[in-house]
């Protein structure tokens, strides 16, 4: 999906729901396209690349339900119930709206984060007609998305990470979850929690809500400090403020074995498609990709980055040719 056709769905989307797409700018690429709508303080979201209408519209449906709840979210906003289908011409895309909490929102403390967390892990798991969530499945999408966007890769190569990732679900199967299955984010990092600037922590983006363990959920601060090299101290913030330390469950098996493999092809996979529309993304996949291929995984810290621009770009510009 190019930018070009993101936009003619979310122009074709915004004249459906009755909002102002002039101005629109491209905030987030990849796999699905975010854009911000200014004349109409909306957030404009394309799910593309193999994404559902049940799935485009449950995600619209989770926030809802958190919102009831009193939990802070972003609010979906336009006036047609589901999602906009529209046919780029060479996929099916979905178009859902949220209200644009605002360009100057600061992503959350981990503190904020891990209360916010608490909160919807203890909602009571939704059973009612408008909202049935799926029971999380990190492996399923991973093994498909090794086999899509990695088809120039030896087979050598796909092997090891399907061996990886069969492994891990088989550690995953074998784990005894502390605490009852609950309602999860799914995508739980810094990102997907933001503050306003009326300093209340917000949660958006629900595309990956599911039931399953709240552990899921608690190591993507694990994974900031030991993937990303974040400051360790962030994560101390977090655990005390959650009261668990998913890394220290079954002595760290089940963040070593079970949760940290899915998570990593996840990563590469999403910065392999972020680098089809920003080159400068194609070195830090590439640091990826070479970690995953590591047999056995190497020992922390990996020192992938977590997004920065100007970091990845001189990163790329030394990297050999």
């Amino acid at each position: 999906m190019t930018p070009e056709q993101s936009l003619a769905a979310v122009r074709a989307a915004a004249r459906r729901h009755h909002l102002d797409s002039a101005g629109a700018t491209l905030i987030q690429s990849g796999k699905n396209h975010t854009w911000r709508l200014p004349g109409s303080k909306a957030i404009a979201k394309v799910r593309g690349a193999g994404a559902t209408f049940a799935q485009a519209y449950r995600e619209t449906q989770a926030a809802r339900y958190v919102l009831d709840r009193g939990i802070p979210a972003a609010r979906p906003v336009g006036e047609e119930r589901y999602p906009y289908r529209h046919d780029t011409g060479h996929e099916t895309v979905y178009v859902l709206f949220t209200e644009d909490l605002g360009p100057s929102t600061l992503p959350a403390t981990p503190r904020q984060v891990a209360l916010l967390l608490r909160r919807l892990h203890a909602l009571p798991v939704p059973t009612g007609p408008r909202l049935r969530l799926p029971a999380i499945d990190p492996f399923s999408r991973l093994f498909l998305g090794i086999d899509t966007l990695f088809p120039a890769g030896s087979a050598r190569d796909r092997r090891r990470l399907h061996r990886l990732l069969h492994t891990a679900r088989e550690a995953w199967q074998a784990t005894t979850w502390p605490g009852p299955m609950s309602p999860l984010h799914g995508d739980a990092g810094p990102g997907n929690c933001v503050v306003t600037a009326d300093g209340v922590a917000h949660l958006i983006d629900f595309e990956r809500m599911a039931i399953g363990p709240a552990l899921w959920d608690l190591a993507a601060y694990a994974w900031r400090r030991d993937v990303y090299g974040a400051d360790p101290a962030e994560y101390q913030a977090f655990t005390a403020a959650y009261g668990l330390d998913v890394t220290s469950h079954a002595d760290g098996r089940t963040y070593h074995q079970a949760l940290t493999p899915a998570f990593a092809v996840s990563a590469w996979l999403a910065a392999a498609g972020y680098a089809r529309d920003e080159p400068h993304w194609q070195h830090e996949a590439d640091l990826r990709l070479a970690t995953l291929l590591t047999d056995p995984l190497p020992g922390f810290p990996w020192h992938w980055n977590l997004g920065n621009t100007a970091v990845m770009k001189a990163a790329g510009a030394g990297a050999p040719r």
